[in-house]
């Protein structure tokens, strides 16, 4: 069961490992988010709109001949998952 939290400008979210998220704007439709971690956690942000979810790596992919990196393939899988709902 998720968790469902009501929370303002300024209050801050504690999770394991010294991962902090802190609410640092709230309009209308949009909560900014400022995630606080050490660099050894990976944070990655899933998008509900699949254009905007692989635009920057589209622009990288563009610019560079290599292959998407492995926390990329796994994102796509993702998307291709959420897709097929």
């Amino acid at each position: 069961m998720p968790l469902k939290l009501r929370v303002e400008k300024g209050d801050r979210i504690v999770l394991s490992d010294g991962v902090q998220i802190a609410i640092t704007s709230v309009s209308d439709r949009i909560v900014q988010l400022e995630f606080t971690a050490p660099a050894e956690i990976k944070i990655h942000t899933i998008f509900k709109d699949p254009e905007k979810q692989f635009k920057n790596l589209r622009k990288k992919q563009v610019t560079s001949s290599s292959q998407p990196s492995p926390e990329e393939q796994e994102a796509a899988k993702l998307n291709q998952l959420r897709s097929k709902k």
